[in-house]
């Protein structure tokens, strides 16, 4: 039996990885070992660890939040605590292969400190880019540490193949949150009031805004512009806003956000965690998402739904018809909702897979492992 360890950060990260953690669970030659770090252990972003156990899987281990993100130096100690906590984990669990996904601090100061141990990886997500956030540096650093290669395009397989030089075990999987959307009932209308109180037959926009931890210093005027904006859209639609990554300055995107959500209460709600079943829910129902989120893109093309991408965070990412970006000023987001409301949103053909992403996964990390022993 292999190994298999799973590196799981954050509730958005499990929230993709969940198809292929029920496969390799069911797999009778896979010894499926969860590690949980980073957000998922702190009691301010909601300790989703539970959520982890109450989907029905096991924590093979649990590890201590280290430090929230207020600033670059909070960060940098983070990550070398965290890569502190992973060279105890490395040498004392046995694993054959290590998973990873994305782009985090967190993720990448855990994979490094397997390096010393030759511990083959597989990523994914990788050859993305995102040039509006540190995270581009740490993706492509994990993608240089990773032995097999999960991208979620064709575009983003290519990108890898340049990056590594190399075509060995780079795959075209599609992504992990498209099996999601395709094998998951997602939640009515009635449900989703039942669940979270929020009447979705009135028009909602979901939003989700991350720092932008390139231009980290910019990120208390983004904070103070897009609270205003939900001030105005507040008028014509309802919002839903989910809270910030732990990224630098998140804290103060965080603060603005739930002022504006307590001053509003009737038409603004801000959310820790919605959970899977609950945000592509959302998605669903809303009539346009407004951030700066991943899910954005690949999720939210899927539908497909009017997408107001803030910024330069994501910066490099494919971009489909739904998708238009613009900055983060109050006057210009209102106008940009308002008027992408009365639009119909575009046809689009599909990038991102055909909803069988974990399937592929599996297989081949099967193959891989076999080509290992």
């Amino acid at each position: 039996m292999h190994a298999v360890t799973v590196l799981t950060s954050s509730r958005a990260d499990y929230s993709i990885y969940k198809p292929l953690l029920q496969l390799l669970q069911q797999d009778p030659d896979i010894n499926l070992q969860i590690v949980v770090f980073g957000t998922h252990t702190s009691k301010a972003y909601g300790y989703t660890a539970d959520a982890i156990r109450k989907d029905g899987f096991t924590i093979t281990r649990e590890l201590a939040f280290v430090l929230d993100s207020a600033s670059p130096a909070t960060i940098a100690l983070s990550m070398a605590k965290t890569v502190e906590q992973f060279s105890q984990v490395w040498q004392q669990l046995h694993t054959n292969l290590i998973l990873c996904l994305g782009d985090r601090y967190e993720m990448f100061a855990a994979v490094a400190a397997s390096i010393p141990f030759s511990i083959p990886v597989a990523h994914i997500h990788g050859g993305e880019t995102t040039l509006g956030a540190m995270d581009n540096v740490f993706r492509h650093s994990l993608t240089h540490m990773a032995s097999i290669h999960f991208a979620g395009t064709e575009v983003y397989k290519q990108r890898i193949i340049e990056l590594t030089g190399n075509n060995n075990n780079v795959y075209n999987t599609g992504a992990l949150s498209i099996d999601n959307l395709v094998h998951l009932q997602l939640l009515s209308l009635a449900e989703f009031e039942q669940r979270f109180a929020v009447n979705m037959s009135i028009p909602t926009i979901l939003t989700t805004f991350h720092p932008e931890t390139v231009s980290y210093e910019k990120n208390e005027l983004y904070a103070r512009e897009l609270a205003a904006s939900f001030k105005t859209l507040a008028k014509d639609f309802q919002i839903i806003i989910t809270m910030p990554n732990a990224d630098t300055m998140g804290n103060v995107i965080r603060e603005k956000l739930q002022t504006v959500a307590r001053e509003i209460p009737d038409r603004i709600f801000a959310f820790e965690n919605l959970g899977t079943l609950g945000y592509l829910s959302a998605i669903k129902h809303c009539v346009l998402l407004l951030g700066n989120t991943s899910s954005g893109f690949a999720e939210a093309s899927y539908f497909p739904k009017w997408v107001i991408n803030l910024g330069n965070r994501q910066d490099g990412r494919l971009i489909t018809d739904n998708i238009k970006t613009i900055a983060v000023e109050k006057e210009l987001i209102v106008a940009t909702a308002n008027l992408l409301h009365q639009q119909a949103v575009p046809a689009i053909h599909h990038p991102y897979g055909d909803g069988n992403a974990a399937v592929y996964m599996h297989n081949h990390i099967k193959q891989y492992l076999q080509v290992l022993s």
